[in-house]
C-alpha cells in the first residue's frame, strides 16, 4: 500500500489515465476524460496554500477527508468482522475467543478485527497530521508560517499516513488470506492451512520478482469521472488484446488510483465478464468502476494482474463451521 506504481508491479504492462482539473485540458496522448457531471465541489480542493514541500521519503497524497474515508471503512470492517466471530465462534464480544492465527479460519477472522482495529485507529491520527499540514501550508500562504514548519508538519504527515499504509498492508494480506482460505473450501478442500500459507509467500514473491503477462496487453483505455446517486466513480473502459500464438484465458485486471506523484490511493481486483478466453489476434472488451474515488487522485491505472493475486473475500455465510 506504501509503494509507488513504479515499484509494486513492474511486469503488468500499466496504461496511466491522467485526469485533468477542471477547466484543463489533459496531456498529449492521454485517455483520460473528465466528466461534465462530475463537480469539483463533490471533491476537496485545498486552495490558498504552499505546494507541498518534497521532504523526506514520501507517503501518498492523501487529502485529510481521504484519510477520514480510510478511517470510517477500516472501523466498518471491524464491527462487521465482531459479528463474523460472534457467528463462527458462537461466543459474543468478550469471551475467550481464538488468537489471531493464520492457521485456521477463525484465527483469521480475529486477525482481520484486530488489524482493522489498528488500521483504523492509525488512520485517525493520520488524518489529524493531515489536517495540521494542510493548515501549516494554508498558514504559510498568508504569511504566518515559515518553510521550516510547512517542512516539519509533512515529515509529520507522511509518517503518520505511512505507518497507516503499513496497517492497511496487514488487513489487505489478512483478506487475502481469508479469500484463499474460502476458495479453497469452495473447491472441496481440507486441511489447507498449508496452501493458503503457501499462497501469501506466492504473493510476496510475485511483488518482488515480478511476471511477465505474455501476449497479453491492455489498449484503447478511456476513464472519466462521473456523478451519480452513491457519489463521485471512475468509469474505465478498454479492451485487453491477445497477440500471443494461441487462446488465452480472460485475465484478472488490477486498477489502481493514484495521486500526482504516482502514490497508490485505491486498488482494485476485476474480473472481467464474457467470453472465457481471448484467440489469437483478438480482443476482449472490459468496462468497470472505481469508487470511493479519492480527493487526491490524479491518474488510474489498469494492468493484467499479477496470477497471484487473492481472490476476493467473500461475505461469511455458510463458511462458518467448527471444522474450520
Amino acid at each position: 500500500m506504501r509503494a509507488r506504481i513504479s515499484h509494486i508491479a513492474p511486469f503488468l504492462l500499466p496504461v496511466a489515465l491522467v485526469f485533468a482539473a477542471a477547466g484543463q485540458q489533459p496531456p498529449h496522448g492521454t485517455d483520460a476524460q473528465q466528466s461534465g457531471d462530475a463537480s469539483e465541489q463533490d471533491r476537496v480542493v485545498i486552495v490558498g496554500t504552499v505546494p507541498i514541500p518534497d521532504v523526506g521519503e514520501g507517503a501518498p497524497r492523501f487529502t485529510s477527508r481521504d484519510v477520514e474515508d480510510i478511517r470510517e471503512r477500516a472501523e466498518d470492517t471491524a464491527i462487521q468482522a465482531e459479528r463474523d466471530l460472534e457467528r463462527c465462534t458462537g461466543t459474543p464480544r468478550g469471551y475467550l475467543r481464538p488468537r489471531c492465527d493464520h492457521r485456521s479460519f477463525t484465527g483469521l477472522l480475529v486477525c482481520e478485527k484486530e488489524y482493522a482495529i489498528k488500521a483504523g485507529n492509525l488512520a485517525g491520527k493520520a488524518a489529524a497530521a493531515t489536517k495540521i499540514a494542510e493548515d501549516v501550508r494554508g498558514a504559510a500562504a498568508a504569511g504566518r508560517a515559515d518553510s521550516r514548519a510547512v517542512e516539519a508538519a509533512e515529515l509529520n504527515r507522511q509518517e503518520a499516513v505511512n505507518k497507516m499504509q503499513d496497517a492497511r498492508e496487514e488487513l489487505y494480506e489478512t483478506q487475502a488470506d481469508i479469500g484463499v482460505w474460502q476458495e479453497l473450501l469452495l473447491r472441496g478442500r481440507k486441511n489447507i492451512e498449508l496452501d493458503v500459507m503457501a499462497a501469501s509467500v506466492q504473493r510476496k514473491r510475485a511483488k518482488e520478482q515480478g511476471r511477465p503477462a505474455d501476449g497479453l496487453s491492455v489498449v484503447g483505455v478511456e476513464a472519466a469521472l462521473l456523478k451519480d446517486g452513491k457519489g463521485p466513480h471512475v468509469l474505465i473502459q478498454g479492451r485487453i488484446t491477445n497477440i500471443g500464438e494461441g487462446p488465452v484465458r480472460v485475465p484478472n485486471l488490477t486498477a489502481l488510483l493514484l495521486d500526482e506523484r504516482d502514490w497508490v490511493l485505491a486498488k482494485q481486483l476485476v474480473s472481467p465478464t464474457g467470453a472465457p478466453q481471448i484467440a489469437s489476434g483478438s480482443s476482449h472488451d472490459f468496462r468497470f468502476t472505481m469508487q470511493p474515488v479519492p480527493d487526491a487522485m490524479k491518474k488510474a491505472v489498469v494492468m493484467i494482474a499479477s496470477p497471484s493475486e487473492p481472490p476476493p473475500r467473500y461475505q461469511i455465510g455458510a463458511f462458518c463451521s467448527r471444522d474450520y
